[in-house]
């Protein structure tokens, strides 16, 4: 089947992951960000897609920018704005497309219905994130722990 003739494209390397993606801090990067048009409360978000950097694994969350509640669009801006920065952007953000391919550390909380989402108030700039290990990092750390421990616990002689 030709999907092109009905408009319809899928790309294989944008597919979300978001059953695998469990809480936690995580450095990511971004790949894209749109504004969709949701329910019927005039609601427009503006939703990013993002991969994390480690695992490869992509998932989206976005900010209200427009909707019928004045304190939905309120705490969006404020986050995106607090986002953009943790990106490296100053200044006035007139196209969120300018923060395609950077990079920052985030927060990820799980939804109700179990689908990752970018915890408010918890954007920082990659730089900072030295502190965020993977998995990997943790047990290569302590295989060498014990593994010194047993090679110098003969050594000590009290």
């Amino acid at each position: 089947m030709d999907l092109n003739t009905h408009g319809a494209v899928v790309d294989t390397e944008t597919v979300v992951d978001s059953e695998l993606i469990t809480a936690g801090n995580y450095n990511v990067e971004i790949v894209s960000s749109e504004g969709k048009s949701l329910g019927n409360n005039n609601g427009i978000l503006c939703e990013f897609l993002v991969r994390i950097i480690d695992s490869g694994k992509l998932f989206s969350d976005g900010f209200w920018v427009a909707h019928d509640n004045p304190k939905s669009v309120e705490i969006g801006l404020g986050n995106l704005a607090k986002f953009a920065k943790a990106c490296g952007h100053s200044g006035v953000l007139k196209n969120t497309d300018v923060l395609n391919g950077k990079k920052l550390n985030l927060e990820v909380e799980l939804n109700d219905k179990g689908y990752p989402q970018f915890k408010n108030n918890s954007f920082k700039p990659f730089e900072e994130n030295e502190e965020v290990k993977t998995e990997k990092t943790v047990k290569k750390a302590k295989t060498e722990k014990a593994s010194e421990k047993t090679v110098n616990d003969e050594d000590i002689p009290f």
